[in-house]
């Protein structure tokens, strides 16, 4: 029993392209003329990322025009960016509403459903955004990340080819194919799309630390630790960074290297304590070295945080049946 566990097939890093959300174009504002001033207001602090400033001028805009879809849209901006995903929904719906035929608006709210891993009612969203702005190079591009944490790559690769028919150079539409051709075991096409994502993005941590975790799988440790090391340095979160340093322990892991990657664990598990696999990978670890205590422990944690996970849930209490006797 000394076989780690992946990631779920890199899915607990983020793949969403780094271009985000649609801001309104500010000549596009109906409404009094000092209302669309704090609306435009409102989107430039969004830009800035000044958000709670930002709901300060859109509060101010829809008190003085309760009809303005463009503020409502601007304040489910601000509310995303700061996590308060249900009240962005509640802000996008409005802007909908109000005007139905928001191709902003609801490409912004399949964003949120993404976040809230509602990835179904997401693609809905962005083929709505479709149906409004055939040329929503956007709504392509993230609903091809939308069916790839489906499980449907070849739509993902289908949606992809086509923001990069409108847009050349989205970096985040080759990483998400990049993905979907792994996923698909066509790894040379999936390294040729990395490759250039990167290319195009020099910082673009995902990359990275996707293209680390398929060199894993391929056994390329060496690579896998490299690129890993890249996203660690690049990686734009604590959460991020954690999945880099889980993904990296898992590398060391591989190469006999149990302390250092022991000390990987560590550190992703301080950055995301909830992370069922990075505990029993951990524990994998602490078992090599004959430290019976901490690996019955991370087994006991891993099992407590692995949910609705049957697979890891099974592994786990197989792992506890085999050694957690006396």
């Amino acid at each position: 029993m000394n076989k780690t566990i992946e990631h779920s097939s890199m899915r607990s890093w983020s793949i969403v392209p780094i271009a985000l959300l649609l801001a309104v174009a500010l000549v596009a504002c109906s409404g009094s003329s000092e209302a669309v001033q704090y609306n435009n207001r409102g989107n430039e602090l969004i830009d800035e990322g000044r958000w709670q400033e930002a709901l300060t001028e859109l509060d101010k805009a829809i008190e003085l025009d309760p009809d303005l879809p463009e503020a409502y849209n601007n304040r489910g901006r601000a509310y995303s960016e700061l996590g308060q995903y249900e009240r962005a929904l509640t802000e996008y719906n409005k802007a909908i509403q109000l005007n139905p035929n928001s191709a902003v608006a609801y490409h912004n709210r399949g964003r949120v459903y993404f976040d809230l891993e509602q990835h179904e009612q997401a693609v809905a969203d962005y083929d709505k955004a479709i149906q409004l702005d055939p040329n929503n190079v956007m709504a392509y591009s993230n609903r091809g990340v939308a069916y790839s944490k489906l499980g449907q790559y070849e739509q993902a690769i289908a949606d992809c080819d086509k923001a990069l028919e409108l847009e050349p150079n989205l970096a985040g539409a080759y990483e998400t194919r990049a993905y979907a051709h792994f996923e698909l075991e066509q790894p040379e096409q999936a390294f040729t799309d990395w490759a250039k994502a990167i290319q195009l993005d020099p910082n673009y941590a995902a990359a990275y630390n996707n293209r680390g975790r398929a060199y894993i799988h391929l056994k390329q440790y060496e690579q896998a630790i490299a690129d890993l090391d890249k996203a660690i340095e690049l990686a734009p979160s604590p959460g991020k960074v954690a999945t880099a340093y889980s993904n990296r322990g898992l590398a060391y892991y591989n190469l006999g290297q149990h302390e250092r990657a022991i000390a990987d664990y560590d550190t992703a598990i301080q950055l995301n304590p909830n992370d069922a696999v990075t505990f029993y990978n951990r524990a994998l670890a602490h078992h090599v070295l004959g430290e019976r205590e901490q690996f019955l422990a991370d087994l006991d944690k891993a099992l407590a945080l692995a949910g609705d996970d049957q697979f890891l849930t099974a592994t786990i209490q197989q792992a506890i049946d085999l050694f957690g006797g006396p």
